[in-house]
């Protein structure tokens, strides 16, 4: 249990400090007419962030996890792009397809926003990737899995990364609470299925990089709808992702995942030895 200790640790040392910091950092804040009318709450997000950031070296010498090879950066770099490259087409390629289900039966119109939005969608979709998956995937998925094995590290990661990220969806009803939390800790389960059947990071960081990516363009692409249907398709910061529909559409992803490792396994391209530290062989089936 020493890695959840150590892990819960920084967790609460994060949380305190950002708690303590938000407050003067607001005051400073408004002082100077920065931020102006921004609630507290959106203070101590930011610092949140922070502080987050900054723990991360004590923390990765506390895992003794502190090299690129020890948080899953160790693929070879022509392996590692082609399946970061296959990833973000999945990504963005089952995104996309929900969204434009959603555009077809009349959730959210087309707006016809400009193709160049898709960059600014492709930059941020990349920069997040790499943070969270180093950290939820890379970080804690792996330090766990050496201790409890992958099975229970790979949902224990997924229901931390998906409890986060439930807390920004602040979705409005009972279905679609159970939705999102449902929706966002399956997709934590196949970015970590991906990083224990890959053995690398690099799959999971284009998956999730064009699931990102997929998520801004068709926001930027469409307007809001009479809102009839967010049961189906979500609504908020992560809609796509807190209805149902999305449920299909992990499996679907899933599916092609599965594919595209079973391909290169049976080419024998490159290091394509399953992950097995803290229990070898593939978590789920696939």
């Amino acid at each position: 249990m020493k890695t959840f200790r150590t892990l819960a640790i920084y967790a609460a040392a994060v949380l305190a400090v950002a708690f303590v910091v938000s407050f003067p950092a607001q005051a400073v804040c408004e002082r100077f007419g920065w931020l102006a009318g921004r609630p507290w709450f959106k203070f101590f997000n930011l610092a949140l962030k922070v502080a987050v950031v900054a723990g991360l070296g004590p923390l990765l010498r506390a895992l003794d996890m502190a090299s690129w090879e020890k948080i899953g950066l160790r693929s070879p770099w022509g392996l590692g792009a082609l399946r970061a490259v296959a990833g973000w087409g999945t990504g963005f390629g089952g995104t996309m397809a929900l969204g434009v289900c959603a555009v077809w039966v009349g959730n959210r119109p087309w707006d016809t926003g400009p193709l160049a939005s898709l960059w600014p969608a492709f930059v941020t979709g990349v920069i997040v990737a790499i943070f969270e998956e180093t950290f939820f995937r890379g970080l804690v998925f792996g330090a766990l899995r050496r201790e409890w094995g992958a099975m229970r590290a790979l949902w224990a990661s997924s229901v931390f990364f998906g409890a986060l990220h439930f807390v920004a969806a602040q979705p409005k009803t009972v279905l679609a609470t159970v939705a999102a939390f449902v929706s966002l800790t399956s997709i934590g389960a196949v970015l970590a299925w991906c990083y224990q059947r890959s053995g690398s990071l690099y799959l999971a960081i284009g998956v999730h990089a064009g699931c990102v990516a997929g998520l801004k363009w068709w926001t930027g692409l469409t307007t809001r709808g009479t809102g009839e249907l967010d049961w189906l398709f979500g609504a908020g910061r992560f809609r796509l992702v807190s209805g149902v529909a999305v449920v299909p559409t992990i499996l679907l992803v899933w599916l092609a995942l599965v594919a595209f490792e079973r391909v290169l396994r049976s080419r024998n391209v490159g290091d394509n030895k399953t992950m097995g530290t803290g229990g070898s062989g593939p978590v789920l089936p696939g």
